[in-house]
């Protein structure tokens, strides 16, 4: 018994090292080669999704839209938020910022989202059928859709120069438009 204690301790820790190694991986948004834009004759359709009453495609057709993956429990997602807060901020009326979290319940993520006075709607993604179309694998992933669908920056884990690189994607796709 205490050998099968141990052993589940071991690797709960090896999970729980696995998970952090996962989410602070290097960011492709800082690209120092190309600014993290991925060029529009090699950008792929973003998968649409509906989910309460935001239509990816609608929303994408308006204006260049962010989507960031992430969860309540998810230490590096609760560190780039208020990155992502400013940011959304400074982009209002040019740029549409979504949070999609598919590990809480839509409680948890209003009273979250209120808390920590999160200026962009979160939707639930509770079937985690739009994680599954974009494949997530590990969060915070954050997503850059330009105004003809297509993904034009991925960022996988935490950037903690975010609120320096992202605006580079976010500038030069709007240029575009």
């Amino acid at each position: 018994m205490k050998r099968t204690k141990f052993l589940l301790v071991i690797l709960f820790i090896v999970a729980a090292f696995a998970l952090v190694f996962v989410s602070v991986r290097k960011p492709t948004v800082a690209d120092a080669s190309t600014g993290g834009l991925i060029p529009t004759t090699q950008a792929k359709m973003a998968p649409d999704f509906t989910l309460q009453s935001f239509n990816l495609r609608t929303e994408s057709a308006k204006q260049p839209v962010v989507i960031d993956f992430w969860a309540t429990w998810c230490g590096p997602c609760r560190e780039e938020l208020p990155h992502l807060v400013t940011l959304s901020k400074k982009y209002t009326g040019r740029v549409a910022f979504y949070g999609i979290n598919s590990s809480d319940t839509p409680a948890d993520i209003a009273t979250f989202s209120r808390q920590e006075g999160l200026a962009f709607p979160t939707l639930s993604d509770a079937q985690h059928k739009v994680a599954a179309q974009y494949g997530v694998e590990a969060i915070p992933l954050l997503i850059v859709i330009d105004t003809h669908g297509k993904v034009r920056a991925v960022s996988m884990g935490y950037d903690e120069n975010v609120e320096q690189n992202l605006p580079k994607v976010l500038d030069a796709v709007l240029k575009e438009k």
